[in-house]
């Protein structure tokens, strides 16, 4: 069964519950497909790059910022997360700040977050019970 505007008799994209920002198998069978939103803006400060997440931080999107910090990491670039213009994250997101955070504490990489976080964004820090280990 597919879903058509009484209207002009074009497929209706339905999302249902879900966040319609990702393909997703709807009840009814209708994809809801769009592209993730996320990028990475970067800022050097008194030596010290600030990288601003914009968007959606989520299981599309971290490997993009994995790989980013993995090149800073190499470069030992001391870096600077602002997660201010985050509209979202998920747990793949939470994992990987985690993950880049232990492994800099470990190495001696300079990487801290920046304390001005959205409260959508710390209470997922809360409900996770990391966000002292965080900031």
């Amino acid at each position: 069964m597919r879903l058509r505007n009484a209207i002009d008799n074009t497929p209706v994209r339905v999302a249902a519950g879900f966040r319609n920002d990702r393909e997703v198998n709807h009840p009814f069978g209708v994809p809801v497909t769009k592209p993730p939103h996320f990028d990475i803006e970067e800022q050097r400060n008194e030596g010290v790059l600030r990288l601003a997440l914009i968007g959606e931080l989520d299981l599309a999107s971290t490997p993009m910022l994995k790989q980013r910090l993995e090149e800073l990491r190499e470069e030992q670039a001391g870096v600077r997360l602002d997660l201010s213009r985050l509209e979202f994250m998920d747990s793949s997101g939470l994992r990987l700040l985690i993950r880049a955070i232990q492994n800099a504490r470990h190495d001696g990489w300079q990487l801290d977050v920046d304390p001005n976080i959205p409260g959508h964004i710390m209470r997922v820090f809360q409900l996770c019970n990391v966000q002292t280990f965080i900031l």
